[in-house]
Parts: C-alpha cells; structure tokens; sequence
C-alpha cells in the first residue's frame, strides 16, 4: 500500500482508497456498539436520524419520487 507521496513519486496522477472512510466507521460503529453492551449507552455521536437520511439522498429522492408523480410524500417527509 502506497502513501500519497510514494505515489507521486512513481508517477501515479490518482490515488483510489476505498477502504479510508470504512476504517473510520468500523471503529465508530464498535465504539458505539461497545458502550451499548457494557453501559447500555444509546446516545451514539448525537447525529439524528433525519440529518443520516439527509447525508445519504433523502431530498433528491424525494424531490424524484414527487416529480415522477409519487404520492407517498404529499404531506411532507
């Protein structure tokens, strides 16, 4: 596994590290599942539901549902 800068330095232009981020949260969800276990804590990191949902598409998809004539989100999300 190269770093950045060995990367440059053998003349690659692009560096793809799919697994950077999934680090991250695979230690995120541990902690998080590890303090439910031992203290029965459900706070996590205090991100909301909605906030998850929007970070992952839900306006656009429901910005698509409604223009493809979808009904489900009439009264709002």
């Amino acid at each position: 596994m190269l770093n950045v800068k060995e990367a440059r330095e053998i003349g690659y232009g692009l560096v793809i590290t799919p697994t950077l981020a999934l680090e991250a949260v695979y230690e995120a969800v541990g902690k998080a599942y590890k303090g439910l276990k031992e203290d029965g804590n459900t706070e996590g990191n205090g991100v909301g539901v909605r906030t998850l949902f929007e970070s992952c598409g839900l306006r656009e998809a429901v910005e698509f549902d409604v223009r493809a004539g979808g009904k489900g989100y009439e009264n709002g999300i």
